[in-house]
């Protein structure tokens, strides 16, 4: 298993692979973006892509998870535009990790290879953002994916209400100190 790891604008070709997959996911598997919005099978980029750090799994020539890490640079993150926290963030400097993508898996070897990947490709953003100076992580996440990030070792903790952000999403957080798992570990 493979992660790229790569910025929009130096590798086009990667990058249009992630664009083909979020369309996937966001406009046939889930439904929360119009298909017809979007002619040409590939969901565009927003004004965040070309900043970010994009992370591309690879499996046996199979692409199987994708997300986007932002640095604090960038603020407001986008989780910070479409949600409110009524608890305090980490401390700065913080990177979002958003668009989580991975498509729907057809069968139960897919499921666990889908799982193994997003984790593989959670540990490197959290490296990355790790070594690029930053305190901790934020994003927006559904319940499911917030008790599977929980079960895992990620001690992410909701820090605001429920908001209408590709399906019902809350922003959460946590700060690298706080990771006790070994596998996840990196301070």
């Amino acid at each position: 298993m493979k992660v790229h790891v790569f910025n929009a604008w130096a590798d086009s070709e990667l990058m249009e692979v992630v664009r083909r997959m979020r369309y996937q996911v966001y406009c046939i598997d889930e439904q929360y973006e119009p298909a017809s919005d979007y002619p040409s099978g590939i969901f565009l980029d927003d004004e965040w892509d070309n900043g970010a750090m994009t992370c591309l799994v690879e499996d046996e020539g199979k692409y199987l998870a994708s997300c986007r890490v932002i640095w604090d640079n960038q603020r407001p993150f986008p989780c910070e535009v479409y949600c409110t926290a009524d608890k305090p963030l980490p401390d700065s400097p913080l990177a979002e990790c958003s668009r989580i993508i991975a498509p729907r898996a057809r069968d139960k070897t897919g499921l666990r290879s889908t799982r193994t990947a997003t984790f593989e490709m959670l540990k490197v953003a959290n490296r990355d953002s790790w070594n690029s100076g930053c305190n901790g992580t934020v994003g927006a996440v559904d319940d499911r994916f917030l008790k599977m990030l929980n079960r895992a070792g990620l001690p992410f903790k909701p820090l605001g209400p429920y908001a209408d952000y590709h399906g019902k999403r809350r922003l959460v957080g946590y700060s690298f100190s706080e990771v006790k798992d070994p596998k996840w570990r990196i301070t």
